[in-house]
C-alpha cells in the first residue's frame, strides 16, 4: 500500500491525497489474481486483474476496473481490458491490447480535469527487442476511439532503455499521428504536442535510489528528482520534487513535491 499527494496535474480542483492498496495471489501454477484500490477525497476506484500464462512465452491479462468520482457531478463507470504478450525467438516480444469504457469511467487525472476527453474504446500494439550491448528498444502504436463529443486520437511512441554498471536510463518519445482537436471546449495544444521523456536512475550503496526525470511537451519542460529507499524490511519510501518551465516565458512555476510511503505485506 502507499500514500501520496497528486502533483503536476493540470486540474480544475485542489490536489488530493491518495491512498493505494493492492495484493496478489497465485491461484494455480499458470494463473494469478491481482486486486487493487484507490481512495481519495472525491475519487474512488477498484479493480481486479487475472493473469494466465500457458508457458514462459505467452501471457494473457484480463482486467475489470470501476471508478467513481465527485469532483464536479457524481459519475461512475467501468473499464474492461484484455492484453496479450508473446515472446518470439531472437529476443523479440510483441503485445496487443484492447479496452472498452463506459461513458463515465475516469482515471484520477481525467476526473480532475473537466475538459478531459471521454473514450469508448482503445487499441494498442507494441514490438520490443533487447540486446545485451544495445539495450531494449520498443515501438508502440495506440488508437483511442472517443465518444461523440470528442475526436478520436492516435499515437506512436519509441523508447530505449539500458542498464549500465552504476546507473540505468530510459528515453521515450511520443508523437501524435492523427489528433483532430476541434472541440471548442478543449483549448490545449498539448493534445498535438510531441512528448520527450528521460528517466535516469542512480542507485547508491546505502540502498537509496535517485531518479532524475525530464519531460518536454510543446513549450513546457518538467524536471524533477525522486529519492527512494527502504525504511524497514516491509516498508519503503519515495519522495519527488520538481518544477515546470514554459520555454516562451522562461519563468518556472512553483516547485512541487510529494512523498509516498509503501508497505509490503
Amino acid at each position: 500500500m502507499s500514500v501520496g499527494q497528486v502533483r503536476n496535474v493540470d486540474s480544475d480542483y485542489s490536489n488530493p491525497w491518495v491512498y493505494n492498496i493492492s495484493d496478489g495471489w497465485r491461484l494455480t501454477p499458470q494463473t494469478s489474481l491481482l486486486a487493487a484500490g484507490v481512495l481519495a477525497e472525491d475519487y474512488q476506484a477498484s479493480g481486479a486483474m487475472l493473469e494466465w500464462s500457458s508457458n514462459e512465452k505467452w501471457q494473457v491479462f484480463a482486467s475489470l476496473l470501476g471508478s467513481r468520482e465527485s469532483f464536479g457531478d457524481t459519475r461512475s463507470g467501468i473499464k474492461a481490458e484484455i492484453q496479450n504478450q508473446l515472446t518470439l525467438p531472437g529476443h523479440v516480444s510483441v503485445g496487443v491490447s484492447t479496452a472498452r469504457y463506459s461513458d463515465d469511467y475516469r482515471e484520477l487525472s481525467e476526473a480532475m480535469d473537466d475538459d478531459s476527453a471521454s473514450y469508448q474504446s482503445s487499441y494498442s500494439a507494441n514490438v520490443n527487442w533487447s540486446g545485451r550491448t544495445a539495450g531494449t528498444f520498443s515501438l508502440a502504436y495506440s488508437y483511442n476511439q472517443a465518444t461523440d463529443d470528442y475526436e478520436d486520437s492516435s499515437y506512436v511512441s519509441l523508447s530505449w532503455g539500458k542498464t549500465f554498471k552504476y546507473a540505468s536510463i530510459n528515453v521515450n518519445w511520443q508523437h501524435s499521428v492523427s489528433n483532430n482537436n476541434d472541440n471548442d471546449d478543449i483549448n490545449d495544444d498539448s493534445y498535438d504536442d510531441d512528448v520527450f521523456y528521460i528517466n535516469l536512475n542512480i542507485p547508491f550503496p546505502v540502498a537509496v535510489v535517485l531518479t532524475h526525470i525530464c519531460a518536454i511537451q510543446g513549450d513546457r519542460t518538467t524536471y524533477g528528482l525522486r529519492s527512494s529507499g527502504p525504511l524497514s524490511d516491509n516498508t519503503s519510501y519515495s519522495r519527488f520534487g520538481g518544477s515546470r518551465y514554459r520555454k516562451r516565458s522562461q519563468h518556472p512555476s512553483t516547485a512541487t513535491s510529494t512523498a509516498t510511503c509503501t508497505t509490503r505485506r
